[in-house]
């Protein structure tokens, strides 16, 4: 993925404020084809479980918002998650996310 994209992608995602920005798959780890689209696991910061789909889709859909005219130049397939949702994610070892943890690349991460 061109530098310029990554740095856009970022910029437009931090402006919701979010835990932490990963980039895997072809883009992450090389060599992206013309048909590879953007695998991007994004981490809000929120402590809570969703308690329903609703809250599942309004973290998904607050973050596709804000990256909806990237999505022209490129396919983002954008994964949202709570905090605490992707620490349950990452413990359950599904193959998604061993391999998000092993090829991901940290966009952007806060820091304590």
């Amino acid at each position: 993925m061109h530098e310029d994209l990554k740095q856009r992608l970022v910029e437009k995602l931090r402006q919701i404020d979010p835990h932490k920005i990963i980039l895997f798959g072809s883009h992450a780890r090389g060599p992206a084809g013309p048909e590879s689209d953007i695998d991007l696991p994004v981490v809000t910061e929120d402590d809570s479980l969703p308690r329903s789909s609703a809250e599942k889709n309004a973290i998904y859909l607050r973050f596709a918002g804000v990256i909806a005219e990237l999505e022209k130049e490129m396919p983002i397939d954008l994964i949202a998650h709570a905090k605490t949702m992707h620490r349950k994610f990452v413990a359950m070892g599904s193959q998604s996310s061993r391999t998000i943890v092993s090829q991901g690349e940290s966009l952007h991460e806060k820091t304590l």
